[in-house]
């Protein structure tokens, strides 16, 4: 119900017969740049009019409106304001400005004065704050008015959790930390608080990352469109997020133009929208009940649309038809206060307005109450109108009306039901549902397979070549290298039986550990026993006489790049030991939950130090081994097994080198998640694979050539790189001494494997070279030699041309170091 407050129909003034009456001025200030200048006029024209119609309002007086163009200048508003104190006739009240800035500047200068100011359009926050601005009024509501139904709004839904986004206009910040600091007080969390400039997606960002739910837009520009056309590209609007966008009405235009650059249809605008909600001011009031003009809204609109030509809801201008009304009831009120007094006095008598007489007026304002077109109007303490906030859901392709708000009562009245997907309210959170990937049933598997058999292979073959560790393949330094291969093959696989266990953190840790070394030092053992080999190599092609490196000083070289290994292991063990941690490798979020996958990995504190370091001194080693490779590239004929070595040692460092980058790659774009543990499986399997294939196969063609029982009758290495056997223990006879010597054996072993792989050999061979032997020691090594199998035919058919000249052409040479050396692998 409105409540009107009447003057005395002719008052006596002084106890004469006076009677007050005459014309009210009311000092107007429109932008009539704009729309929201020429159309707000038109309507408080409109209620001008009605008013003096009326009888029981303002007896006797009339009211008349001197309006003035701000042109949305604030020194245009300054001006226009200072033309219309100027003049003649006393303003006791001003309508207007339409705009914050120029409103602020104005009420300065109108506070001066007392100027009673009431703006129809005016939302900064700012001029809430009535140390500033006492004498300023409203009829829209504040860029701040719609916090408590935002509040109601998150209590209804249960959401607790929030963030909010506002552009950089700054009566929209001001009213964002407004509301932040609002609902911090009411117990709502607001962990993200961000803006933007022109480009939105920044912010956006963060929010995406922040996980949350629900998100509260202040936008005081035109800036809808770009915000969520954002949205929309970053994928916001799969993730369900509702959006309350406060008091914007650009939704009513969601189609792109130009000056938006955004590269978005309106469709995808309207999907990045759905089941947002929207508050806005209520310019009509829902319940057709009459106003304090006699009309309700529906015949308002009417009487706009025949008399004014336009629609009386748009651009504030029910607002500034409500504001009219508000002036003249509150100087109608002021009348009657006036008469009151001991000395009564008309207002049209009083050629400016005191302190005592704009005092009454802010009386009447703060008292006023009455049922205006755009809803019921009364005034806080603030001089902010406590109306209605129309709240409005994205439905489909249109923008409903769902509930309207009354900040009078503090209430909600819903007038339709509001729809999100699955048809219940989403949280304000994702629930976070964490899955910790182990590997898979059959990734497991595989690897326990590969890695079992492999195990049960080399457990094989180290018994074969210890059965056969006396052969004169197998002897030397090449024995302890097999058994040392062999030992790490095995390291390796347990390192991958390791890591098929499914464990919990306490025990991952310490498995993570016994990886570390398992691994490690697998490799180095295996690595380091096929450089040895390729060195030892390399060696022996650069001596000139027969000496041989023997297993002990190989043994040194495969020991100290383990104990490299260790000391690295050990510092980093004791330093920052390896810790078991959950790593995120993938989040997939559903309407209200959020998954995410995460799998076991082992870190420590700079852990990545440590593997620069560790790869540091492996690419030192894996350089100098293809280095040696490049350097026996020619003794492939003199070393029937050096080929194969080099060939493992390039293929060993291409593949380990290869297989870091890849999963360098693979973890940088995160192509595999779940089962990386089987392509490092592979991976060190095809390693020893290529050792195991290129060091034994060799090797164990030739025993089988030779039979599984051809041992030497002693070592034929002499102690590192010198002859230190003891002379007392040969034979007196020199003949039988050198015939029973390994160098006998040896040359037997050398023509016997020449004759398998085709090899042609001389039938006279020149032994003078072979030390101090005689001619007639000589002549029974050859006998020896001419009776082997297939020598005898290949002496038939030789025929032999003596010479006496003394230009004989000498005989090849063959020493003892290149007979011995001929079987090395």
């Amino acid at each position: 119900m409105a409540v009107v407050l009447i003057s005395c129909n002719g008052h006596v003034v002084d106890g004469s017969n006076q009677v007050c009456s005459g014309t009210l001025y009311i000092a107007g200030l429109f932008p009539f740049n704009s729309p929201w200048g020429q159309k707000p006029k038109l309507a408080a024209e409109l209620a001008i009019d009605m008013i003096n119609q009326r009888s029981d309002i303002l007896a006797n007086y009339t009211i008349k409106l001197q309006v003035a163009d701000t042109k949305s200048s604030i020194k245009m508003g300054e001006n226009a304001i200072k033309r219309l104190l100027n003049d003649s006739t006393t303003k006791l009240m001003l309508l207007g400005p339409a705009f914050s800035n120029v409103t602020k500047a104005i009420s300065v200068l109108s506070h001066k004065t007392n100027l009673i100011q009431i703006s129809y359009a005016a939302t900064s926050p700012d001029l809430s704050e009535r140390h500033k601005y006492p004498n300023f009024y409203r009829t829209s509501l504040s860029a701040t008015s719609d916090n408590p139904v935002i509040l109601k709004i998150l209590r209804y839904f249960n959401w607790k959790r929030v963030a909010i986004i506002n552009d950089n206009i700054l009566s929209a910040d001001t009213a964002s930390i407004g509301l932040e600091k609002y609902l911090k007080s009411n117990n709502i969390n607001v962990n993200v608080r961000t803006s933007f400039n022109s480009d939105p997606i920044p912010p956006l960002q963060i929010i995406k990352n922040s996980f949350n739910r629900i998100v509260i837009a202040k936008l005081c520009s035109d800036s809808l469109r770009r915000l969520f056309c954002a949205a929309y590209n970053l994928g916001l609007h799969q993730l369900q997020i509702v959006w309350i966008i406060s008091r914007n009405s650009q939704y009513r235009n969601l189609t792109p133009i130009p000056q938006d650059y955004i590269n978005c249809t309106e469709k995808q605008i309207v999907t990045a929208l759905q089941d947002s909600f929207t508050t806005s001011d209520l310019t009509l009031n829902y319940r057709q009940m009459k106003s304090v003009s006699g009309l309700t809204a529906y015949e308002y609109l009417n009487v706009s649309r025949q008399t004014l030509n336009f629609d009386g809801s748009s651009f504030a201008a029910s607002y500034a038809f409500d504001a009219t009304w508000a002036i003249a009831l509150a100087l109608n009120s002021t009348i009657h206060e006036v008469n009151r007094h001991q000395s009564p006095r008309c207002l049209t008598a009083d050629q400016f307005v005191d302190d005592e007489l704009a005092s009454i007026m802010r009386n009447s304002l703060n008292e006023l109450s009455f049922s205006g077109i755009s809803g019921p109007v009364s005034f806080d303490a603030f001089g902010v109108r406590k109306g209605l906030i129309n709240i409005q859901q994205f439905q489909g392709t249109k923008n409903q009306q769902v509930a309207v708000y009354d900040l009078n009562i503090d209430q909600i009245t819903w007038l339709r039901n509001w729809t999100f997907e699955d048809n219940h309210p989403p949280s304000d959170t994702y629930i976070n549902l964490t899955t910790i990937i182990y590997h898979s049933p059959g990734v497991t598997l595989t690897a326990e397979i590969l890695a079992g058999a492999w195990i049960v292979f080399n457990c094989v073959l180290a018994a074969f070549l210890y059965r056969c560790q006396d052969h004169s393949v197998t002897s030397g330094f090449s024995s302890i290298l097999n058994y040392l291969i062999i030992a790490g093959n095995l390291m390796l696989y347990i390192d991958i039986l390791l890591g098929c266990i499914r464990q919990s953190n306490r025990t991952y840790k310490r498995i993570c550990q016994a990886r570390a070394w398992t691994f490690m030092i697998g490799f180095s053992i295996v690595y380091s026993s096929v450089f040895a080999r390729l060195w030892a190599y390399r060696k022996i092609n650069r001596s000139t006489q027969s000496k041989i490196p023997r297993g002990r000083k190989l043994f040194q070289i495969v020991l100290m790049s383990v104990m490299v290994d260790v000391t690295v292991l050990a510092a980093w063990q004791n330093k920052v030991p390896l810790q078991s941690e959950f790593q995120t490798i993938i989040i997939q979020r559903s309407f209200n939950e959020t998954i995410i996958y995460q799998y076991q990995v082992c870190r420590s504190l700079h852990y990545q130090y440590w593997l620069y370091c560790i790869l540091a001194y492996k690419s030192l080693h894996f350089f100098w081994g293809l280095y040696l490779c490049w350097c026996c590239r020619n003794i492939t004929k003199k070393f029937l097994g050096s080929s194969y070595v080099r060939f493992t040692i390039a293929a060993h460092v291409f593949i380990t080198i290869s297989s870091a980058i890849a999963f360098a790659i693979i973890k940088y774009l995160q192509l595999i998640h779940r089962n990386i543990f089987l392509p490092l499986s592979v991976m060190v399997i095809i390693n020893s694979s290529i050792v195991t294939g290129l060091i034994y196969i060799p090797q164990i063609k030739d025993i089988i050539k030779l039979g599984l029982d051809h041992p030497v009758q002693q070592t034929e290495y002499g102690d590192d790189e010198e002859d230190r056997s003891d002379p007392s223990v040969k034979s007196q006879d020199p003949e039988q001494n050198f015939t029973d010597s390994p160098a006998a054996m040896n040359i037997a072993n050398l023509l016997k494997l020449s004759n398998s792989y085709g090899v042609s050999n001389q039938s006279s061979i020149n032994l003078s070279q072979l030390g101090s032997h005689n001619t007639s020691t000589a002549s029974k090594l050859s006998g020896i030699i001419n009776q082997l199998p297939g020598r005898k035919q290949q002496r038939e058919n030789s025929s032999p041309k003596p010479t006496t000249s003394k230009y004989e052409q000498k005989p090849s040479y063959l020493r003892n170091s290149e007979i011995s050396d001929a079987k090395l692998y």
